[in-house]
């Protein structure tokens, strides 16, 4: 008797393990299909040398010579000011994003339909 309900378990088990694993295969699938678009693209660049005044040059390993690549000056200038965050009244019809409460925690773009007043 206990060793055909040993029996009975052990088949359980063997088939709950199979289940298990193509639920896994299933998933990774679908993660992989869900996350291709975002995968990130990797590439080598080479390392630059920045100065006290912001601009880029082209670090040469042998120090011979640089170029000037890029100067992040101007950048500075188009920072918002330091202070408090002031937070703008919505708009109808203004475009907003809000996360969706799943267990992906996806953002999602809407539109404002209505505006209330604070109490």
């Amino acid at each position: 008797m206990t060793d055909e309900k040993c029996k009975l378990v052990e088949e359980e088990l063997t088939k709950l393990d199979v289940s298990n694993s193509e639920i896994t295969k299933h998933l990774s699938a679908l993660k992989k299909e869900l996350f291709d678009p975002y995968e990130p693209i990797l590439c080598h660049i080479d390392s630059v040398d920045i100065d006290e005044e912001g601009k880029v040059t082209n670090h040469s390993p042998t120090l011979i010579s640089s170029q000037p690549v890029y100067s992040c000056v101007n950048k500075i200038n188009e920072l918002p000011p330091i202070g408090e965050f002031i937070r703008k009244s919505l708009q109808l019809n203004q475009p907003v994003y809000a996360m969706k409460d799943s267990l992906l925690k996806p953002w999602v773009k809407g539109f404002v339909l209505k505006v209330c007043n604070k109490l």
